[in-house]
C-alpha cells in the first residue's frame, strides 16, 4: 500500500509537470511526445522539482522554440541559472529572450547571455532579474555607446555599486544623444570629446558647466 501510494504521488507530480508544459507550448502529436521525452531526460538529472522542471521545458521552448538535444542543454543550463541566483526560472527565460532581441543576438548566445549577467551579479551584488531590466531598457543608449551585452550589464552593475543612479544615468545619455544628433555626432563620438572638454577643463565649474551644456543643469554634475 506504501509503494502504491508512493507511486501515485509520483504519477500525480508527472502528469501535473507533464499539463504544464502542454498549457505552456500548445503542442500536440508528436511535439507533444518530443517535448515529454525531454522532460524525462532533464527531469533524471536533477534534483529539483519535477514541476519547476516542466516550467523550464515549456518556457525555454516557447520563448526560443529549441527541441530534443538543444532544448535539453538549454533546460538544464536555465534551471541552474535560476538555482544559483535564485530566481523563477520561467522569469529569466522570458528576460534572457528579451535581452537577446534587444541586442540583436542569436538565440544560440543563450548560454553567454546567462553567464554574464551571473558573473555581474556575483561581481556588483546586484540581481539579475534588475541587470536584465535595466541592461534590456538600456539597450539604445548601450548599444551607441558601442557596447555589448555583457559590457552594458557590467556598466549597469558597475554605475549601481558605486551608487550612482544607473537609470537617471541612461536618462542623461538619452538627452545627450539627441544633442549630439543635432550636430550629426554619434553619442561614443559627442562623449569623446566631452570628456576631453572635462579633463581639460581649468576648473570644477567649467568642467561641470561643459557637462550641462549637454546632459541638462542636474544630469550634468552627476554625469
Amino acid at each position: 500500500m506504501a509503494i502504491a501510494a508512493g507511486s501515485m504521488v509520483a504519477f500525480n507530480e508527472v502528469d501535473g509537470a507533464l499539463d504544464t508544459i502542454i498549457t505552456k507550448t500548445g503542442a500536440s502529436g508528436d511535439a507533444a511526445d518530443s517535448l515529454a521525452e525531454s522532460f524525462k531526460k532533464v527531469g533524471s538529472n536533477t534534483h529539483l522539482e519535477l514541476q519547476t522542471v516542466g516550467d523550464a521545458i515549456g518556457e525555454v521552448n516557447t520563448q526560443f522554440g529549441f527541441m530534443d538535444e538543444k532544448l535539453e542543454e538549454s533546460t538544464d543550463y536555465m534551471l541552474k541559472f535560476a538555482e544559483i541566483n535564485g530566481t523563477d526560472v520561467s522569469q529569466s527565460a522570458i528576460n534572457a529572450r528579451q535581452a537577446i532581441e534587444a541586442y540583436d543576438l542569436s538565440y544560440d548566445d543563450l548560454n553567454m547571455v546567462l553567464d554574464a549577467t551571473t558573473k555581474v551579479a556575483q561581481d556588483t551584488g546586484q540581481s539579475v532579474d534588475s541587470l536584465f531590466d535595466k541592461a534590456i531598457k538600456g539597450a539604445p543608449q548601450i548599444k551607441e555607446l558601442g557596447l555589448s551585452f555583457a559590457e552594458g550589464a557590467a556598466l549597469m552593475g558597475s554605475l549601481e555599486q558605486a551608487g550612482v543612479d544607473s537609470s537617471a544615468t541612461l536618462s542623461s545619455l538619452s538627452k545627450a544623444t539627441v544633442e549630439y544628433a543635432k550636430d550629426g555626432k554619434s553619442l561614443s563620438e559627442g562623449l569623446g570629446e566631452l570628456q576631453e572638454k572635462i579633463l581639460n577643463a581649468s576648473s570644477e565649474t567649467e568642467a561641470i558647466n561643459a557637462a550641462a551644456e549637454i546632459f541638462g543643469t542636474k544630469g550634468g554634475p552627476r554625469m
